[in-house]
This record gives structure tokens, sequence and C-alpha cells, in this order.
């Protein structure tokens, strides 16, 4: 089960999903295309702005393991940067290990991680569309 029980996280989190969906669909196009860069910007910034959502909420709410979850945002963030220069760069790899790691972390964020606040928030009954 990929939901939250926060309306508009269970949203990004499927958006998030579909676009690393149409990065890897589009792993056949040449490194460089400007197709797969667009993507794999759009998906940074639409993910970045969701994880400072995310981080709002839990801060506003007193979520008792907030700190921890914004490390692993942070570990996240510098990660994809690596990743996306690595991919600028041309290394060898670096495409299907991008890939490979973005769908793997958002994967297990949301199903182990996420899913870890969402009975602190059904217990306060917050909402947020």
């Amino acid at each position: 089960e990929m939901s939250v029980g926060i309306n508009r996280f269970d949203r990004q989190h499927r958006q998030i999903l579909r676009m690393v969906d149409l990065l890897r669909d589009s792993h056949g196009l040449p490194d460089d295309s400007e197709e797969f860069s667009d993507l794999l910007t759009q998906l940074t910034e639409y993910s970045n702005t969701h994880l400072r959502d995310e981080e709002k909420l839990l801060e506003q709410h007193g979520y008792p393991r907030f700190m921890e979850h914004r490390h692993l945002h942070q570990a996240y963030r510098k990660a994809v940067v690596s990743l996306c220069l690595q991919v600028m760069n041309r290394q060898i790899g670096a495409v299907a290990t991008a890939l490979d790691f973005l769908e793997n972390w958002w994967t297990h964020h949301i199903l182990e991680v996420d899913s870890d606040y969402a009975p602190y928030f059904r217990n306060l009954s917050v909402q947020w569309e």
C-alpha cells in the first residue's frame, strides 16, 4: 500500500513514481538527449517541492522523528545532485545507476519511511488536501 493517509502526499508520491517510470521508459534515448535531461530536471524539481511540503507538515505537527526524516531527505538531495552530474558528464553506467537509485529510493522511502508517519497523523486527524 502506497498511501500515507495524507491526500496531498499520496498524489505527490504517485506523480513522482510516474515521473520515475517516464525516465525509465526514456532510458533508450541517448544519455545527452534533451528529453531525458528535461525529465530528470522535472523530477528533481517536483521531488524537492514534495520533500519541502513533507518536512513542513512533519515539523508543524511535532513528528518525533522529524530530524531523522529530514536527514534522509538531505542525503537524497545530495545523492541526486551527484547522480545528475555523473549523467551530465556522460559517465559510463550513470543513467542506469541514477534510474536504479531513484526507483529504489522512492519505493523504499514511501513504503517504509513515509508509512511510518501515517499512524502518527491519523491519530492527530491531520488532513492536508
